[in-house]
């Protein structure tokens, strides 16, 4: 399950994934930003979860290449 929580952070953090105990994948997204960039975001962080970065050794850097470009 995919659960998406809209919370302040610092204006450097567009958005972040992470896994909870239960397996549950938790969406967080920057209240400070325009509905539009957290739509953005949200498909970057499912692209995430599509690509298993959240259980691969991969380094960061591809990871969000992969993650900003499908692929």
């Amino acid at each position: 399950m995919n659960i998406t929580r809209i919370i302040d952070m610092p204006t450097q953090i567009r958005g972040a994934v992470v896994e909870d105990e239960n397996g549950d994948n938790n969406i967080y997204l920057n209240a400070r930003y325009t509905a539009e960039a957290r739509e953005e975001t949200f498909e970057h962080e499912l692209r995430h979860i599509k690509y298993g970065h959240l259980h691969d050794d991969l380094p960061i850097e591809l990871k969000e290449e992969q993650a900003k470009y499908g692929g």
